[in-house]
């Protein structure tokens, strides 16, 4: 690969076989192509949202010199299932046989444990490995724009287009003692946890501890967070074309409203563009 500090070389390779094939039955298993060993290997199924299950096929081979008897029931952690058995239970030298099994989906949760099943192979009998999974709902995702219903603003801030500003506008004030502050507010929620991530534009005279605060409106709690506005915001989601930047925080919203609240005391111009919430929990 290219995960290198400098120019990399793709020429030519040469193996070497070293020794023979095992003598008697010797059990090889595959997903994807990749190796999955006895007894340190792990499946990783990755995630999926609730109600929609993860198939994978596994493939068992015979890479010694007689046959390879396998030995069913193939026994699976809870979350799991069995989708379908051993092609064949007798494997000839060189050759394979697969199997499928899926993460259901069925509830959320983490789900890992053991797969396990026997065979012929005398050293690696029975031959185990971990299953890893997650189900979970896929993370909910709202903006809300300055200008958009739920904004609102206290004191006296400014309209400045630009087109680095999600829909070509933002507000801004100059820094203050917190008098001023704008305020987005997310109504309709489902309760739960949320992230949240903000837009703005830099500059060289914005202030370096611009101060969100995010507040469960029925009463949960508040978190607080200062970014610096005169660097660009982070990447860490995307949206219309321009970068948010996680805040950091992580709210627990109890009822169905969430604000986000950024007032002026700060040391420098404070930019006020669009709000993203995000439900992960």
């Amino acid at each position: 690969t290219d995960a290198a500090n400098g120019v990399v070389i793709a020429d030519a390779i040469m193996i070497e076989r070293v020794g023979a094939a095992p003598q008697g039955p010797e059990i090889h298993v595959t997903a994807d192509g990749t190796a999955v060993p006895d007894d340190t290997g792990v499946l990783a199924f990755g995630s999926t949202p609730p109600g929609t299950p993860r198939a994978m096929t596994l493939t068992v081979e015979n890479i010694g010199t007689a046959d390879l008897t396998l030995i069913e029931p193939i026994t699976l952690p809870s979350g799991y299932t069995l989708v379908e058995s051993f092609g064949q239970t007798t494997v000839a030298a060189g050759q394979s046989t697969t199997f499928e099994v899926q993460l259901d989906g069925s509830s959320e949760g983490t789900f890992n444990g053991t797969l396990s099943f026997g065979s012929n192979d005398s050293d690696e009998n029975p031959y185990n490995f971990q299953l890893t999974g997650t189900v979970a709902a896929a993370p909910v995702t709202t903006v809300l724009d300055n200008g958009e219903s739920g904004f609102s603003t206290v004191g006296s801030w400014s309209s400045y287009g630009a087109s680095d500003a999600l829909n070509g506008e933002l507000v801004y004030t100059g820094s203050g003692t917190g008098q001023k502050s704008a305020t987005w507010r997310f109504d309709g929620l489902q309760s739960g946890e949320y992230r949240v991530f903000a837009v703005w534009r830099p500059h060289a005279n914005r202030a370096t501890n611009a101060g969100y605060t995010a507040t469960d409106v029925s009463g949960g709690g508040s978190v607080n967070a200062t970014v610096n506005q005169r660097l660009s915001p982070n990447a860490d989601r995307t949206f219309g074309g321009l970068n948010f930047q996680d805040l950091g925080v992580q709210l627990l919203v109890t009822g169905a409203s969430l604000e986000v609240r950024l007032t002026d005391a700060a040391n420098g111009v404070v930019i006020a563009d669009a709000i993203m919430i995000e439900r992960v929990g």
